[in-house]
């Protein structure tokens, strides 16, 4: 189907002849930062945009209408010239679904009730046959090839999630090639009519309940529909993958020992059929863009980033999504303001994007960067799940050992008395999920500004128990993700501080250029 591209065109002259070059260019933003009400303010913002009137903010939804408004309204009195550009998106939901059958050759059929993760607009598929392939990697750079013998075209592919712990992998955080998407698009370049995905919580690092509301009730995707793409995408529960590996006479156990080992791939005694009804129509999320104009270098762009979408409404309750990401939507609110009253010109432009259908694939980000206009974006800063549990001794950086942006940060969380530390769950592969990685895809620096380890007066254990414990395996993308009176804004503000010192010297500094290691993936 057509996709309506839209270009972005800026105008430029906004309060530029009022503004004051100045040597050290973000001690003005800092002092702003560092005021009580800036605090209060940025608490505010994610109380509002989680506010259950925002309806979950859902892209195309009345809820999203809202916050981009709402967005809107408190950048332009600021001075911006807000954008909003228009996201070609495809709403679908399943109407009928059989259920999805694994039936054994002469026993007993395994039956999945549908509860979403199956994906297409209308699928029929009838004893297609079953291949096991391990963890469904094709990784050239770690010599690793779950298909080298097997041909899966036209079959359904059954594959663990995650990817080896031991070998070339050994001791790595999670790689693209162990995404779940990787997964799907190998399985795609293979030929293979479907993907099914077993799910175990430690491997995917969420629990089950995650994959259900996210996957679960309308659902959007980009309009454009690959050649070749799958018929049916999805996931399979531990408790299903166990039945399903006893039809084939092994246990789960087993096949992680094997895909461990590289010696999983194997056709199954086992064929799946499934039919599924699906509505669809076509409609237009709202990314909403402020930009600070560069007086030298005015199409490079700085890109500061959080995405203003959520999950809406599932199950009939309204995922408010107050962590997630009113946070880091908040924050990239705040770093306008603070730039924008600061009153300094920077050589560079600072782009603050606040991308819409993140939680659908990072959708609007892919957008924008394959429709940007005049504007260059040289790298993205991203705020994504802030710190709303207190101030910490440390900035976890994903992305950091990806670029030369990882010595801007040390210098810039020096200066803020605190370290840059890595991925504090790396088997989860937090790189991967949000915004900045649509850039780095293209081959833009992008980094992940996400919650430090360390956490001050607080025991070790504290950001395991409280953030991956607390947070991530029983709030995250459930209807819990709520504001609360307990949210902390230090912590928040020493995210926004350490981001400033970065925007404020990539702006400033055009002797820095962003760039890449071997690949910005």
């Amino acid at each position: 189907m057509c996709m309506f591209v839209t270009v972005l065109f800026f105008l430029l002259a906004i309060h530029l002849s009022s503004s004051r070059p100045v040597d050290d260019p973000v001690s003005p933003v800092l002092a702003l930062l560092s005021q009580p009400s800036f605090s209060a303010e940025l608490l505010q913002h994610v109380q509002v945009l989680s506010d259950p009137k925002m309806k979950g903010r859902a892209p195309g939804t009345e809820g999203e209408t809202m916050a981009a408004q709402y967005l809107a309204s408190q950048l332009g009195p600021l001075g911006f010239r807000v954008q909003t550009q228009r996201v070609p998106l495809l709403r679908y939901s399943v109407t009928q679904a059989s259920a999805l059958t694994l039936a054994p050759h002469g026993s007993r059929a395994l039956s999945l009730t549908y509860g979403g993760g199956l994906s297409d607009l209308r699928v029929a598929l009838a004893a297609l046959p079953a291949v096991f392939a391990g963890y469904g990697i094709r990784d050239a750079q770690h010599g690793h090839d779950d298909y080298r013998s097997l041909d899966v075209r036209g079959k359904a592919v059954v594959v663990l999630a995650g990817q080896p712990s031991g070998g070339a992998f050994a001791g790595l955080p999670l790689t693209y090639a162990g995404r779940w998407t990787s997964k799907y698009e190998v399985g795609m370049q293979q030929g293979a009519a479907a993907v099914l995905i077993v799910h175990t919580t430690e491997k995917a690092g969420y629990p089950w309940e995650v994959v259900v509301r996210s996957n679960s009730g309308e659902q959007v995707r980009s309009p454009e529909t690959p050649e070749g793409s799958l018929q049916v995408a999805g996931w399979i529960s531990q408790e299903s993958g166990e039945q399903l590996a006893r039809m084939c006479d092994t246990t789960l156990d087993a096949w992680f020992a094997a895909a461990e080992a590289d010696t999983a791939s194997a056709a199954m005694p086992v064929s799946v059929s499934v039919d599924l009804q699906s509505t669809f129509m076509d409609f237009e999320g709202k990314n909403v863009l402020a930009l600070l104009p560069g007086t030298q270098d005015s199409d490079d762009a700085v890109v500061v980033s959080g995405h203003l979408d959520h999950l809406g409404v599932r199950g009939g309750e309204v995922c408010p999504g107050a962590i997630d990401n009113a946070s880091g939507c908040s924050m990239t609110l705040l770093m306008a303001k603070a730039f924008m009253q600061a009153n300094v010109s920077f050589a560079r432009s600072i782009l603050f994007f606040f991308p819409t259908a993140e939680e659908s694939g990072l959708l609007g980000s892919a957008f924008f960067v394959g429709n940007s206009g005049s504007i260059k974006p040289l790298a993205c800063l991203n705020f994504d799940i802030g710190n709303v549990w207190g101030p910490t001794h440390d900035i976890s950086l994903l992305g950091k050992d990806k670029s030369n942006l990882a010595a801007a940060f040390t210098q810039a969380a020096q200066a803020e008395g605190m370290t840059v530390s890595g991925d504090p769950a790396p088997s989860t592969g937090l790189f991967f999920r949000s915004d900045h990685f649509s850039f780095a895809k293209a081959g833009i620096p992008g980094v992940w500004m996400y919650v430090g380890h360390s956490f001050v007066d607080q025991p070790p254990d504290y950001y395991n128990k409280t953030v991956q414990q607390g947070y991530f395996n029983s709030i995250y993308h459930t209807p819990r993700d709520k504001f609360s009176a307990d949210f902390r804004p230090d912590g928040l503000i020493q995210q926004c501080r350490v981001c400033a010192r970065v925007a404020s010297m990539i702006a400033y500094d055009t002797s820095f250029t962003p760039e890449c290691d071997t690949s910005c993936i």
